[in-house]
């Protein structure tokens, strides 16, 4: 797989006149839903890759969120629309979209769980989200039409040996050794990912940057959103952060969690074999995410994602 050359992506949100334009926009699809503004828009993150803002009305909070175009990201609009196809309860509620410029009102859904939220409400969320993946088995071809990147195992091999052939990218760890360790192992981290398509589970929907800053609980309902990142890929590539929780009773109690939907149609006991190796796996899927996101980017735009790709770099190697 050859390297295809960067599109660059340069924010529309740093341009001084996109702010009264976006509240131009705002203001006119609040009035089409019968809603007012009664205060200052909060802005939540303006970076490279989005920009949300909080928008209080007279009838509550909605958010506004617009993100990066492909070469990066999927449109987002679109794929919460595709999932709400299949559980709107699962995504937050549209209220407005403009799919051409990635941009939409939303919803509010909750506080988000957060990372201190107890293990046994988050092993909740992450079964709810194994039951959503395991709806869209089906449905991958779909989101591959409209865009969304191709990261199933079958692909992944091709994506990480193109790092290993950028010397550009990998001098941004700013680390010549783990780049030279990295080229020196990418063939055992492949052998991984060939190891883990051998199990025969199949590629989901993935969220691709799943975490309980990304989930909140509304009554009874997980609402899973910051669905940019979305890509087809292995389901197990959303339970990354699993393996980094420190108290092995609660690791133990999500991963059961999350496998419980999945023994349905596979032998418990092959789930948790493919689910040590998918531990790999995981880190190398943000490699490749990592490394098509700067290099589609500009410097001034990176904002600490060089050091992520230098994370999962390092957890990848370190596994094999």
């Amino acid at each position: 797989m050859s390297l295809p050359p960067p599109t660059i992506f340069h924010s529309p949100w740093n341009d001084p006149a996109w702010d009264a334009e976006a509240f131009r926009w705002i203001d006119t699809e609040l009035s089409r839903l019968k809603r007012t503004r009664v205060g200052e828009l909060e802005t939540l993150t303006r970076w490279g890759l989005s920009c949300v803002f909080r928008v209080p009305t007279d009838r509550g909070n909605v958010y506004f969120k617009e993100s990066a175009k492909l070469p990066l990201f999927l449109c987002e609009p679109r794929a919460i629309r595709f999932i709400a196809e299949i559980d709107p309860s699962a995504v937050p509620a549209i209220l407005a979209a403009d799919e051409e410029r990635y941009r939409m009102l939303m919803s509010d859904e909750g506080k988000p769980l957060g990372f201190d939220a107890p293990p046994e409400r988050q092993s909740a969320a992450l079964q709810a989200f194994a039951e959503l993946q395991r709806k869209t088995i089906t449905r991958v071809d779909w989101l591959l039409e409209q865009g969304s990147f191709d990261r199933r195992l079958s692909v992944l091999p091709g994506l990480l040996r193109m790092l290993a052939d950028d010397g550009d990218s990998l001098a941004l760890m700013q680390d010549d050794a783990l780049a030279e360790e990295y080229r020196a192992k990418v063939d055992a981290i492949i052998e991984q990912v060939e190891r883990l398509d051998d199990f025969g589970i199949p590629s989901t929907l993935a969220h691709g940057d799943l975490h309980a800053d990304n989930i909140s609980l509304n009554g009874d309902r997980f609402v899973f959103f910051d669905w940019s990142d979305t890509c087809v890929a292995h389901p197990f590539i959303d339970t990354l952060l699993v393996f980094w929780v420190k108290d092995e009773a609660a690791r133990q109690m999500m991963k059961d969690a999350y496998l419980a939907p999945w023994s349905a149609d596979f032998d418990p006991a092959r789930l948790s074999e493919a689910w040590d190796v998918a531990r790999v796996v995981c880190s190398a899927h943000q490699v490749t995410s990592y490394h098509h996101i700067l290099r589609n980017l500009p410097p001034e735009e990176f904002n600490g994602m060089d050091r992520n790709l230098t994370q999962f770099v390092r957890s990848a190697v370190e596994g094999v």
